[in-house]
């Protein structure tokens, strides 16, 4: 329970209400020997960190987590915490890792039928077309509009907000 209430919270942007429930978390966790929470929490976690402007620590601590999914094999649970790899991957203007990483979101939100992390990671797609040096303007337009239909489908009103943000960001470039 502590995991979704601080996805919500990341995706209203209340990092201070997220970061305590998702240190606290890990810390459970971690001291409780449980490994099969880690992976989505410390990928949760490092986007936090990355999002509040540590983005050193925050994509080691994505990556782990990640890296942990596969180590355990935890496909279902890889779809969001690869999209959390790709949004950190953004911050850090890594623009080719953040494409790619949100192409394998997609793919596997698809494989798994997980509608609300295709949507995510379809706006991801968009957010790395938009914001490489040289936007590639369509693609971008294409995944937004995706996002959102989705996002209106699932009425997933933050991820309404960002999509239309991207849309307006990158028609005023």
């Amino acid at each position: 329970a502590c995991y979704g209430v601080s996805i919500v919270y990341v995706r209203q942007g209340k990092m201070q209400r997220a970061l305590p429930v998702l240190e606290r978390a890990l810390g459970l966790c971690q001291d409780a020997h449980i490994p099969l929470f880690v992976p989505s929490i410390a990928a949760a976690l490092g986007l936090v960190y990355a999002l509040e402007g540590r983005v050193p620590a925050g994509l080691t601590l994505v990556e782990h987590g990640v890296e942990q999914a596969v180590a355990i094999g935890r496909a279902r649970s890889l779809a969001p915490a690869i999209a959390c790899l790709s949004e950190t991957y953004l911050l850090a203007n890594r623009w080719e890792d953040a494409h790619t990483r949100a192409l394998q979101a997609v793919d596997l939100a698809r494989q798994y039928q997980q509608r609300g992390h295709q949507a995510w990671a379809l706006w991801l797609l968009g957010e790395s077309a938009a914001c490489q040096p040289s936007p590639v303007v369509e693609a971008a337009a294409g995944h937004y509009r995706q996002a959102l239909t989705l996002a209106e489908d699932l009425g997933m009103r933050p991820l309404q907000a960002h999509c239309h943000l991207g849309l307006g960001t990158l028609y005023t470039k």
